[in-house]
């Protein structure tokens, strides 16, 4: 069975990336609908993969952006815990860019929660995290403000931001805007009419931190679908009859992909956009494509 998601996240994650969106659908007259949950917050779909940290491998998310239509085939839901969103999926594709309406995003924001994952803080508890049900936010904050994190021996890009009257801080994952930043120092500051991926990370020394995983500004989302190839009912009929492949490749493809690059090139970079030094720690943990390929072989092995 096949389940779409419009992209909202994809964001750096121990080596690979991590990529989420909230689940569309189209009804007959080929207008796109949003799935909600009983709560009426929208639903959304994290795609994971057996991967050690369930990263998705860099090749396999190259091709999404924000507000692409992404198709995931035989989704099964493997929550855990606050991550109720993970899904493991059999293949996961970019069909196009979603045409985009004012009235269209407002209804992606969130506007059941109050808080940002369940407390004030930069960070929440193992028990929070156990008790929680969702992870994942589209927010529309009422200020936002970029600055600089020098407390490290490489400076790092956070937001304070305010939302129903509460300041929350929080590092920023997102790979374009940082490599926009990085690329433009002085564009720090105070933003305009901006809104906010917000996800829950995973689990350090018994905490998972709050993390801003993309940047949207209202005034660029034109210019973010110039020029790319819009998602039409004719599209999806026509994808849907296009065949599945593996989202891994298979042992003997393995040996043909890891024997024709150099060791050097086996390792996927990452950007040190870390919060902590538990980030720094990660970092220098992450594992080259032959292990992660490995451990995924392994896993479904056993």
């Amino acid at each position: 069975m096949e389940h779409y998601f419009i992209c909202l996240a994809n964001s750096y994650k121990r080596g690979g990336r991590c990529i989420a969106g909230i689940e569309i659908a189209q009804n007959e007259s080929g207008d796109w609908t949003i799935i909600r949950n009983q709560d009426g917050t929208p639903h959304w779909i994290r795609p994971v993969s057996y991967a050690t940290y369930g990263e998705i491998f860099n090749y396999e998310a190259k091709n999404i952006g924000l507000f692409s239509v992404v198709r995931v085939t035989d989704m099964s839901p493997c929550p855990i815990n606050a991550h109720s969103e993970n899904v493991h999926y059999k293949k996961m594709e970019c069909l196009g860019m979603m045409p985009l309406t004012t009235d269209f995003l407002n209804e992606l924001t969130d506007k059941i929660h109050q808080t940002i994952f369940y407390n004030y803080d930069r960070t929440i508890s193992l028990e929070t995290y156990n008790k929680g049900n969702y992870s994942l936010m589209f927010i529309r904050p009422e200020k936002a403000y970029v600055y600089v994190d020098n407390r490290w021996e490489r400076p790092k890009f956070r937001m304070r931001i305010l939302y129903h009257g509460i300041h929350y801080d929080m590092p920023i994952t997102d790979p374009a805007y940082l490599q926009y930043l990085e690329h433009n120092p002085q564009k720090t500051g105070e933003l305009a009419k901006v809104i906010l991926t917000l996800s829950l990370g995973l689990e350090y020394q018994y905490q998972h931190h709050k993390l801003i995983a993309a940047v949207v500004f209202e005034d660029q989302i034109s210019s973010l679908q110039s020029g790319v190839k819009k998602v039409e009912r004719d599209v999806i009929l026509k994808c849907s009859k296009a065949p599945h492949s593996k989202p891994y490749p298979s042992p003997l493809e393995n040996k043909d992909i890891l024997g024709t690059e150099e060791p050097e090139m086996l390792k996927e970079s990452t950007y040190s956009s870390y919060d902590n030094e538990c980030e720094v720690k990660e970092h220098k943990q992450v594992m080259s494509i032959k292990e992660r390929l490995k451990a995924f072989f392994r896993k479904i092995k056993s």
